[in-house]
């Protein structure tokens, strides 16, 4: 400790403030790291991240086990990753933050699809009309509307009249 005071009284001016530049921007990036690793972790990032899954999830247009949804979904997020998610652009660079981004996404993608499955298939067995299976599927102020009530009658057990 004492000989690195020495080594930096012992430097010219320029080299002192280039030494306390780079230790500066060493701190911001530690900063940065765990500024993203608490936002993960924190319920508006979940909040913001659970509706973006919901809206993919649940557009009128898509079915609920499109193949390669998650990478299609992901691949979105990271390029609207601020606005929709608000995180920085920057910790797309890094991959170990973007890997705590993506199994987040994993991570809400499968919960909300199992309790879509879920749903679905406790309304067959209950013999729930369509309407009330799709006003139970709409989660986070979304409203049905008819595109959604013809896409979940296409679901096979509810397509063969049970």
């Amino acid at each position: 400790m004492m000989s690195s005071r020495l080594s930096v009284s012992q430097m010219s001016p320029v080299k002192m403030l280039i030494d306390l530049k780079i230790h500066n921007m060493c701190m911001d990036n530690d900063i940065v790291k765990c500024y993203l690793h608490m936002y993960v972790r924190h319920p508006d990032f979940t909040i913001c991240l659970r509706h973006a899954a919901a809206a993919a999830l649940l557009a009128p247009n898509i079915p609920a086990y499109v193949q390669g949804l998650t990478i299609q979904f992901t691949k979105y997020l990271e390029e609207n990753v601020y606005a929709l998610l608000g995180v920085p652009a920057e910790s797309k660079s890094d991959p170990a933050d973007w890997m705590l981004i993506k199994n987040a996404i994993n991570t809400e993608l499968t919960s909300l699809r199992s309790v879509m499955k879920l749903k679905i298939d406790t309304s067959i067995k209950n013999e729930m009309d369509i309407y009330e299976l799709t006003a139970s599927l709409m989660m986070y102020d979304l409203r049905p509307k008819k595109e959604h009530w013809g896409r979940f009658a296409r679901t096979p057990d509810y397509s063969r009249g049970t």
